[in-house]
């Protein structure tokens, strides 16, 4: 598995309208070959996005897509400077919740 990690800080004002396009993006890129997890995560000021994938390939075949470049300059004018992105691979995986 691999994940990959997209973090940014989001103008307070605008943080309901960067919240729409995530919700948007989400039923997008759930039917995505390889895809296994979606995780976002909110702060007061700040937003991450963890996406799981089952290959490096699927999450690289995301990564380099269309979709991945229109939501992210969808979001781009909500955001302060430029989003970080990091990818890894998954060396342990445990969960408890199913």
């Amino acid at each position: 598995m691999f994940t990959r990690i997209f973090s940014a800080t989001v103008n307070k004002a605008m943080k309901m309208e960067a919240q729409e396009i995530i919700d948007e993006a989400i039923l997008q890129v759930k039917d995505l070959p390889g895809f296994l997890l979606l995780q976002y995560l909110e702060g007061e000021d700040d937003l991450i996005v963890i996406t799981t994938w089952s290959s490096s390939e699927a999450m690289d075949a995301y990564a380099n897509s269309a979709l991945a470049k229109e939501i992210h300059s969808r979001l781009a004018p909500y955001l302060h400077g430029q989003p970080a992105i990091r990818s890894y691979a998954v060396k342990t995986n445990i969960n408890g919740m199913w």
